[in-house]
């Protein structure tokens, strides 16, 4: 919201396809595999994605602190589209609310469709 918000429609748009389309490519093919299962169950990786999320976090705020000026990082069209879809899907891949979902969801999805 604050992308479409701050930066208009199309950096948003761009910003959810990087979200879903883009994560979503990386995402599932790890479901199918069984390796986000692997990471749910494992304190290590499960600890390692957070840390990971949590720099991710930081580089942000650190890129936005130390911009020649605060309100430049946000104006229209600072962002090219390809950016914008980037940055969503980074912020996709090292949320764990996301796998978390769709390890729980898909699974039984595909066991109602009779696939599995």
């Amino acid at each position: 919201m604050a992308r479409g918000i701050g930066q208009g429609r199309a950096t948003a748009l761009f910003t959810v396809l990087g979200m879903t389309v883009g994560a979503g490519m990386v995402q599932l093919p790890l479901i199918v595999l069984g390796i986000s299962s692997l990471v749910s169950a494992s304190h290590l990786a499960f600890k390692m994605l957070q840390w990971a999320g949590a720099a991710y976090l930081v580089w942000l705020g650190l890129r936005l602190a130390f911009t020649s000026s605060a309100t430049t990082a946000w104006q229209v069209g600072d962002v090219t589209p390809l950016a914008a879809a980037r940055e969503g899907m980074i912020a996709n891949l090292v949320n764990l609310w996301p796998i978390g979902f769709m390890v729980a969801f898909l699974p039984q999805l595909s066991i109602r469709m009779g696939t599995q």
